[in-house]
């Protein structure tokens, strides 16, 4: 499962070998395990003589007899850096058998000490620091081993600044000095990602696409075939341009059915665009069947989907029209409202005015009033507002009796709130035909 964070993983030279959306981090650390060394001591004895002995070996006594490597600060005048093992502190093992180097620090080269330098500061965040160090490594170490890395590196610094189109130049220049390094389909899909942001939406597709053909089961190729269908819906909603909503369909159809990608988290958003697709095109049924999709999963789309699974039943309602779609509608609304999850949505306006509008067509208009008022009076003031306003008047109207009084003063509220809104013209037509004309009349 891609998920969406950045950490840091486990980098082997010049590969970043993590698995999930992580990010290189530090080789092993240098020096390691003990290396024993030095000699046997001979005995002594010469032959014919009478010998003396070696002198027993005690360990921890601080002389270095007998079979002893070293004992206690008797370190047979070894250090870390006799050992070729850098600068730092040598001492003995405790059992006197073997040298304790782990306080050796092997002396690193330039271009590595440059890049674990700008990688700490990559992993806590400070970005322009760390980009000046990978631009460096970049430019004076174009043979080292950590040349790709410092390259991609250089794109994720920009991209986390929010300078989208100095990651697009990164990225470019990562792909061409490095064409068959591990870590370009990553970039590919970053790059995407930053032509995203600058609404480059045919370039993001192209990066996309190039990312999932380096490694279709890479850390970011479920995101980015998600990306695929987003760019395309991006082009297609403004315009409604069936084309470019075809092409999203598809793209968000082929990232939801492919089984590699059934853990991605996000399969909630590919769902709720899927639907948005099918809605714009009004295709209600299939945009139903993918909104109640995501609104089963817990995601950021949760209320958004609920909205629109209530949408769906209203269009298809007022369009027959039908009584039981109109009823669905009513039951979608209400379960979106009863929900304490989504008690601060910002869909909360129109799940009031849709439910109100789904009780006028049934023409339950004293529910209607209620859901129309609702949105009235909310604050900030609504998008919906001056709609509600119409159709509460015209709920009025409509009711048996009618109700001319509370009509007018509907009419009154939406002319001082509103007066330039377009209902008004309707507002006072529909006013003026009814019976209530006669008794308080509106010019």
């Amino acid at each position: 499962m891609i998920v969406r964070g950045v950490f840091l993983g486990v980098l082997a030279l010049g590969v970043l070998g993590c698995s999930g959306p992580q990010e290189p981090s530090p080789p092993g650390s240098s020096g390691g395990g003990s290396a024993t060394g030095g000699g046997s001591n001979a005995t002594g004895g010469g032959g014919g003589g009478s010998g003396g002995g070696a002198p027993s070996a005690v360990c921890g006594d601080g002389v270095r007899a007998g079979q002893e490597t070293c004992d206690g600060t008797d370190l047979a005048g070894q250090s870390c850096a006799g050992l070729g093992l850098g600068t730092g502190t040598l001492s003995c093992a405790a059992d006197c058998g073997s040298f304790d180097t782990t306080q050796c620090a092997v002396a690193q080269p330039p271009d590595e000490a440059l890049f674990q330098q700008a990688l700490m500061l990559y992993g806590v965040g400070r970005f322009a620091e760390a980009q000046v160090l990978f631009d460096r490594l970049w430019e004076m170490y174009p043979t080292s081993v950590r040349h790709d890395n410092a390259g991609y590196l250089r794109g994720r610094t920009r991209y986390a600044q929010l300078d989208y189109a100095g990651a697009v130049t990164a990225f470019g220049a990562l792909r061409q000095a490095h064409p068959t390094s591990p870590l370009l389909d990553r970039a590919m899909y970053w790059s995407g990602r930053a032509r995203y942001a600058l609404a480059d939406y045919p370039g993001a597709i192209a990066d996309f696409q190039a990312s999932l053909g380096l490694n279709p089961v890479g850390t970011f190729a479920d995101n980015a075939a998600y990306y695929i269908g987003k760019a395309y819906y991006e082009q297609g909603a403004p315009t409604k341009d069936p084309a470019m909503l075809g092409q999203a369909i598809t793209a968000f159809g082929a990232f939801l059915s492919d089984a590699r990608y059934a853990t991605s988290t996000y399969r909630p958003e590919g769902f709720y665009f899927l639907g948005r697709s099918h809605f714009l095109l009004m295709a209600y049924p299939q945009a139903l069947a993918a909104f109640q999709s995501s609104a089963a999963l817990v995601s950021q789309y949760q209320d958004n989907a609920q909205y629109y699974v209530g949408r769906c039943h209203f269009e298809q309602g007022v369009a027959g029209p039908s009584v039981p779609e109109l009823n669905q509608a009513v039951a979608s609304f209400q379960a979106f409202l009863a929900n304490a999850a989504f008690a601060t949505s910002p869909f909360t306006d129109g799940v009031d005015y849709y439910l109100g509008r789904s009780y006028f067509a049934l023409t339950q208009y004293p529910q209607a009033i209620g859901s129309f008022q609702a949105v009235v009076a909310l604050v900030p003031v609504s998008q919906y507002a001056d709609n509600a306003l119409y159709y509460e008047e015209r709920s009025y109207l409509d009711m048996a009796p009618q109700d001319c009084v509370r009509a007018r003063a509907a009419y009154d509220d939406l002319l001082a709130r509103f007066p330039a809104s377009t209902r008004l013209s309707f507002a006072r037509a529909q006013y003026q035909a009814s019976a209530c004309q006669a008794t308080s009349p509106i010019p």
